[in-house]
């Protein structure tokens, strides 16, 4: 039985989608639904066709063959020019809701109260992950349509078959394998990549600080240009051979699949051979259940990458879905209250703490002080002693992990930090960490 939290979770990607598709252009959403029925029956259309051209020409009947060929030829022109049509729109449409998609995204992360989630790992392998990834939500959508498409082509095949015999519509079973494995063949694949994901990012911005001037500067100086840069070719390294590891795990159950569809396309054209030779089959009937055989395959080739690309996709929903929960999350733990137009009492730490993300080790504790409205503070200490952090804190980027900050007596959770930092202004130092 499924728990609530499973529904819970596919009713936020439905969502998801649904908010996807609204961003894509109408007039090119039915370019591709008309194009995707046009190549559904195409490949019906160039086999029948040929059996026809086939059977005339031993019958010796032209006419047939002129109009088969035409039949044909039409069939053949669809394949090619709907397919390409749909993808060249289907693409434009990715493209351009990615882009909403990806802004969105930034949108999130820019928004977010603090910056506490920039520095916590789990945040910024899903942002490493979700980045750029707006375009495959959209072929998520498009997935859903080329199944119906693909529905319609597998359909059409299959009355031909019957025709031909009843026996032969076995063969989308030798399908049934590869439908299955075939999406579950993305599995290690995505499992590689997630857990590549912080050995990646931090192989990037290990390079990133040899194209900076400030960072590289200290590099040369400090000696630490070779150090790093075997850093991180060793983390390279270590996100190759994992994600090398899942993607041969994925081919290994992928091709299991496409082995059974192969062992069954075999078998349909040996029994029309067989029937061919004892009289109750065409010429034209081999070379069109040869020809559909090879639509049905095609078929299930793009079905099972469909599904395929759906789940992959389905990973990166989750990814965004997780992304809009926190921001919302954080948002709601926000505080509504406006700051005192002028400062009377001044501003209070009582029992201050702080450590950051998951670290046990405190780089504030204990702090208790109160600044005087209107006095001037220096606050001095050695690198990395907190100086920074106590900053941070009183700007509302981070939340203390203990203890309470007030202004005149109010709690700074309960002030809306926009309004807070409204009142405030900084200047922050960076170093080489």
């Amino acid at each position: 039985m499924k728990s609530p939290h499973d529904k819970q979770a596919r009713s936020r990607r439905v969502g998801m989608l649904v908010r996807v598709t609204r961003h894509a252009d109408r007039g090119l959403l039915i370019l591709i639904i008309i194009t995707l029925v046009l190549s559904a029956v195409a490949g019906a259309l160039q086999s029948l066709g040929l059996k026809i051209v086939v059977d005339a020409v031993f019958d010796h009947d032209f006419r047939k063959a002129f109009l088969a060929t035409a039949l044909a030829a039409l069939g053949a022109g669809l394949v090619g020019s709907a397919g390409r049509a749909m993808s060249d729109a289907e693409h434009v449409v990715a493209n351009r809701v990615g882009l909403i998609v990806d802004r969105n995204t930034l949108d999130l992360v820019s928004n977010m109260p603090g910056i506490a989630h920039l520095e916590t790992p789990e945040y910024l392998d899903q942002l490493a992950l979700v980045r750029g990834a707006g375009p495959q939500l959209m072929r998520a959508v498009f997935t859903l349509t080329r199944t119906a498409s693909l529905g319609i082509s597998m359909a059409s095949a299959l009355v031909l078959l019957a025709g031909v015999h009843p026996a032969l519509i076995v063969l989308p079973l030798f399908a049934i394998p590869t439908a299955i494995l075939v999406p579950r063949s993305e599995r290690p694949v995505n499992a590689a990549r997630a857990k590549a994901a912080e050995r990646q990012r931090a192989s990037t911005q290990l390079h990133r600080l040899f194209l900076a001037p400030s960072p590289a500067m200290e590099l040369r100086v400090f000696g630490a240009s070779d150090h790093l840069d075997e850093r991180s070719d060793r983390l390279w390294r270590e996100v190759t051979r994992i994600q090398l590891v899942g993607a041969l795990r994925g081919a290994a159950i992928a091709s299991v699949g496409w082995l059974s569809l192969t062992l069954g396309y075999v078998g349909v054209l040996w029994f029309t051979a067989r029937l061919a030779l004892r009289g109750e089959a065409s010429i034209g009937d081999i070379i069109m259940v040869s020809q559909l055989a090879l639509v049905l395959r095609g078929n299930i080739a793009e079905t099972a990458e469909a599904a395929r690309q759906a789940a992959s996709a389905l990973h990166v929903a989750d990814r965004f879905v997780w992304l809009e929960g926190l921001h919302a999350d954080a948002r709601a733990a926000l505080g509504s209250g406006l700051p005192p137009s002028e400062i009377q009492r001044g501003i209070s730490l009582e029992h201050v703490s702080f450590s950051y993300g998951d670290s046990t080790d405190l780089v504030l504790n204990d702090v208790s002080l109160t600044i005087p409205p209107g006095s001037t503070i220096a606050v001095v200490g050695n690198n990395g002693a907190g100086k920074s952090t106590l900053v941070k804190l009183l700007t509302a980027l981070y939340q203390p992990t203990a203890g309470v900050i007030t202004v005149d007596g109010i709690a700074l959770t309960s002030i809306d930090p926009t309004a807070w930092r409204a009142k405030l202004t900084g200047a922050f130092q960076d170093y080489l960490r």
